[in-house]
């Protein structure tokens, strides 16, 4: 050996701490060096693995009329790819007891891209379950209620079904690759948490957006992939701006067609206003005509009740004259009979007494003619029956003028009964045809109020229908009015209409990348930053050990000065 190996030997020998420290520090960042380089690949496939078995979206579409199910299908026939529909709706929400609202991010479920990793529970059933970001919240929270607040905008509470849902999970979703979960209109501004929901939670009539995956198999943020994923956003994006152009063009066609068929119904409703305004106008005329008609009827009628009135009056005092009339002649009647009956009864006596006094004479006649035969003259003269014969002349001739003047006061009591008789007779008459005359009169009075009764009906219908013609012909003009205002809104919203379809711009469409996913990048920028940390940290650890090195050389260089 040597002396100078042997020198070299010797100095190692006795430095020995010194160099074993210097080979540590050198592999510790050796050691650094390499597992930091090893990291960022490490990173990058377990993320390539995530998003391939998970299925990460390749492109997000949106559009500002949304998407329907045929715009889908469309999509998937023209790019070769999967592309499934997908609702984003965001909501300020309680969880379970909270006090406070969260600003909650609700994502539908798809099937064939952007598929869930269900950590706990299970995945929803029914429309009202969900599953929950198991980043940020805990399995505690399976179970519980999530509530939309009614602080969430009207226009977001729409695309809800339902006001709470029952949490059902956990998952993780390759929508978000890191913690961040974006900002929102609702709530805070800032995103605490994600939902997950099966499509028939929402209450929307197309997809917010659309979601495409590709399968190409290239490595995740590979020049190879950003290469193809350049080509792939200008092509999908035309095909894209083709599909959602030829469906509004479809709407457009749609809208014009509802408003030439909205046109062709108004016509038809103006057509049939201007017969129901022309029928109405014509029942009104006809109206007021009946009305006028019942009008002049009714003061024809007045004019003859009036009249009747007139007449009535008239029959009543001359009724009334004949009542006093007929009082007077029953009383005259009354008093000619009483008088009648008294001469019949002073006749009868009369009579009585004459016929007495005539019997009396008969008698005394009949007497004397007895004597005469019986007794001798002699006798006879004693008797005086001369004188006797002569007295009963006397009483008879005397008998004779009151016979004469019974004789003349019967038949003046005869003509004065036949008198009375024919008078009254008359009076009956009279008091027939004044009976008549009140029962017509009182018949007349019966006429002419149930007449008054009848025209003041008639008055009340005349004037009830004036009434009701009136509130027609307001109703009328009311109609006509609103008639008048539809048809110029029909007018204006057919213009309005035209004007807004032919103003309409074309939809925006939107092509973003994975490149434009927060969680995405960010994972893609720490993964820089490591292997930015495996770079620079081992370039430290030789710096120290070549001051160590440096440092210790010096030493041993001193210490061997003597020997050199």
């Amino acid at each position: 050996m040597s002396p100078y190996a042997k020198t070299v030997l010797r100095s190692i020998k006795m430095s020995l701490p010194r160099f074993l420290a210097i080979f540590a520090i050198i592999a510790l960042g050796v050691g650094f060096f390499a597992g930091l380089k090893v990291t960022t690949p490490s990173f990058v496939y377990t993320a390539d693995q995530y998003s391939k078995e998970y299925r990460m979206f390749d492109f997000k579409f949106l559009s500002t009329i949304g998407f329907k199910q045929e715009d889908i299908d469309e999509l998937a026939k023209r790019t070769g790819c999967v592309v499934e529909g997908a609702y984003t709706a965001d909501c300020s929400a309680f969880l379970g007891n909270d006090e406070s609202s969260d600003t909650v991010r609700f994502l539908s479920i798809t099937k064939n891209v952007n598929k869930l990793k269900l950590e706990a529970g299970r995945m929803p059933e029914k429309p009202d379950e969900i599953v929950i970001d198991g980043y940020q919240l805990s399995t505690a929270r399976i179970g519980q209620k999530l509530v939309i607040s009614s602080e969430t905008s009207e226009d977001a509470r729409d695309m809800f079904k339902y006001k709470e849902y029952t949490i059902v999970g956990t998952v993780r979703s390759p929508l978000y690759l890191n913690f961040q979960r974006g900002t929102s209109d609702e709530g805070s501004g800032s995103v605490s948490y994600f939902a997950c929901a099966l499509p028939e939670a929402f209450d929307s009539e197309y997809f917010t957006e659309a979601y495409i995956y590709s399968d190409t198999g290239l490595y995740l943020y590979s020049d190879a992939y950003k290469d193809w994923a350049k080509g792939a956003e200008d092509q999908y994006g035309d095909v894209l701006e083709d599909v959602v152009n030829e469906r509004f063009d479809k709407l457009l066609k749609e809208e014009y067609k509802k408003i030439t068929d909205e046109v062709d119904d108004h016509w038809d409703e103006i057509d049939d206003g201007w017969k129901e305004i022309n029928d109405a106008r014509k029942e009104l005329d006809d109206a007021k005509k009946e009305l006028e008609d019942g009008e002049k009827k009714i003061r024809d009628n007045r004019k003859k009740l009036a009249d009747a009135k007139k007449t009535l009056d008239s029959s009543k005092k001359q009724l009334e004259d004949a009542k006093k009339q007929l009082q007077t002649a029953d009383k005259q009647l009354k008093a000619g009979k009483k008088k009648l009956e008294k001469a019949k009864k002073e006749l009868s006596s009369t009579k009585k007494m004459l016929d007495g006094q005539k019997k009396k004479i008969a008698d005394g006649r009949a007497q004397i003619a007895y004597l005469r035969k019986t007794l001798p003259p002699e006798q006879q003269a004693a008797a005086g029956l001369d004188a006797q014969e002569a007295a009963l002349d006397q009483a008879e001739a005397t008998l004779n003028a009151y016979y004469q003047a019974y004789n003349a006061g019967y038949k003046s009591y005869k003509d004065g009964k036949a008198e009375y008789d024919k008078n009254y007779k008359k009076f009956k008459t009279a008091k027939a045809q004044y009976n008549s005359g009140v029962k017509k009169y009182n018949k007349g009075v019966k006429q002419y109020n149930d007449g008054i009764k009848k025209l003041d009906d008639a008055q009340k219908e005349l004037d009830d229908g004036w009434k009701e013609y009136n509130d027609g012909l307001r109703e009328f003009w009311d109609g006509y009015y609103d008639f008048a205002q539809g048809v110029n809104k029909m007018y204006m919203g057919v213009v309005e209409g035209s004007t807004l379809i032919e103003s309409a711009d074309s939809p925006d469409t939107y092509v973003l990348g994975r490149d434009k996913n927060t969680g995405y990048v960010c994972f893609d920028n720490d993964a820089k930053i490591v292997d930015g940390v495996a770079t620079v940290f081992p370039i430290f650890f030789f710096a120290i050990a070549a001051l160590v090195c440096s440092t210790t050389m010096s030493r041993m260089v001193s210490d061997e000065r003597g020997i050199i």
